[in-house]
């Protein structure tokens, strides 16, 4: 049984603690501050291995931590859990450098020439980072699992009936 440290309170941050609680794990949900709610609230129905925490809680508890806050939010919630408490360990970064701040479609805080991923390694250098691909998405929702995409074939989204689509040559 591991000891798992996952930083955010969010969907994702419950998801993933949820299921490596089930997996057998011993899991402490951090947050900004001691006594939030929503970590509070998912300790106490997740059971006897789930508990509540600070950011730097978490991250001193666990052997692995898992850094699911809002990307744009992730330094600060590492910063907050203590470089003394990451160093050494593996972080499974699940954040998405996601800015909403002109409403949506959401920009990327941070692209092109750096990666979130990039920035946490900098700034921690004695943790063992994993940046983990977000490119499933599609694969999640619905049927596009179970309906496979013929080659070179690129949907047009429109708004009427009669869809078409575009496929290369």
């Amino acid at each position: 049984m591991t000891k798992v440290g996952v930083l955010g309170t969010g969907v994702v941050g419950q998801t993933l603690a949820d299921r490596l609680v089930g997996l057998g794990h011993e899991v402490m949900m951090g947050a900004r501050q001691a006594g939030n709610e929503k970590a509070t609230a998912w300790a106490a129905a997740a059971g006897a291995s789930a508990s509540a925490g600070t950011f730097a809680d978490a991250a001193g508890f666990g052997a692995l931590i898992v850094n699911a806050t809002a990307g744009t939010a992730s330094l600060d919630a590492l910063d907050a859990a203590g470089a003394e408490n990451l160093a050494g360990k593996a972080i499974v970064d699940v954040a998405n450098p996601l800015d909403f701040s002109a409403g949506m479609p959401p920009s990327l805080s941070v692209c092109n020439t750096d990666s979130l991923g990039e920035q946490i390694q900098r700034r921690f250098p004695d943790a063992r980072g994993r940046q983990v691909a977000q490119h499933g998405q599609r694969r999640r929702h619905g049927a596009a699992r179970h309906r496979p995409r013929p080659p070179h074939h690129v949907p047009v989204r429109q708004r009427r009936p009669g869809k078409q689509q575009v496929r290369s040559a």
